[in-house]
């Protein structure tokens, strides 16, 4: 359970006043009996930050996080791949970005890189679902002119290199983004 270091590497940045990011890490070892179909974990919460531009109504909007654990990775004990790094909490308007999100599997498993719609998930009614909702999980919606071809704006939208990892794009407008 952590605050997380702000420091910044390139002097565009500014932190605004009172921002912080927060992080907290849930550890367990827990042997997961073989069955059929797997087993799908999520993690539910509401809302997200109010200021965010690139969706409709952020502040009612929750998240889901989720994971398939695949028959095929409980029968043979795979393991998940580990990323490397925090993404970058900043980056410049109109400053390219290039930020390696690789991960390594320590299996020497395929691991393939995309962007993705992120997903709804507790509501300010329910805001930490328990159990959380199962799946199909609606996406946000997003808010004209962002799309996932173009989350940030701007002509030179951000994209993953499918094998690398490599993010690169130009944002072309300020604000607070969901990626």
């Amino acid at each position: 359970d952590d605050t997380l270091d702000l420091t910044l590497a390139n002097p565009c940045f500014v932190v605004p006043p009172n921002v912080c990011i927060h992080t907290t890490t849930y550890s367990t070892v827990l042997n997961l009996p073989f069955r059929v179909g797997g087993y799908h974990l999520a993690y539910q919460r509401c809302c997200r930050n109010n200021i965010i531009n690139n969706i409709f109504n952020p502040s009612t909007t929750g998240a889901t996080y989720d994971v398939l654990i695949t028959e095929q990775a409980l029968a043979t004990c795979n393991s998940s791949p580990r990323f490397f790094d925090w993404p970058p909490f900043y980056i410049c308007q109109g400053a390219p970005l290039n930020y390696n999100s690789s991960a390594i599997d320590i299996d020497g498993d395929s691991i393939v890189y995309e962007l993705c719609n992120p997903y709804v998930g507790g509501t300010q009614g329910n805001p930490s679902p328990d159990p959380p909702n199962g799946p199909p999980y609606s996406s946000v919606f997003w808010q004209p002119p962002y799309t996932l071809s173009n989350m940030l704006g701007g002509s030179d939208p951000l994209v993953i290199d499918p094998v690398t990892g490599i993010l690169t794009g130009t944002p072309g407008n300020l604000g607070t983004f969901v990626v």
